[in-house]
């Protein structure tokens, strides 16, 4: 995945009331990925990356505060 689609996600998670889920075949991988795209960059201070604990395939980037509230 490049650096602007992992951009586009963590936007999209942000712009969302509670983030989105991500499906990947690694998990891992994609997590390390979007930490580094997310340094440096403060408007992604809010956003938390959780492996799904329901499907070992899947990646929560969780908005802990949405705007608006």
């Amino acid at each position: 995945m490049s650096s602007p689609d992992l951009l586009s996600l963590l936007y999209r998670a942000a712009a969302t009331p509670h983030g989105i889920s991500v499906e990947t075949t690694d998990v891992t991988q994609l997590r390390a990925k979007l930490y580094t795209a997310m340094r440096d960059r403060p408007e992604f201070s809010n956003l938390s990356l959780v492996p799904s604990p329901i499907n070992p395939l899947e990646l929560w980037i969780i908005n802990k505060e949405p705007s608006g509230e």
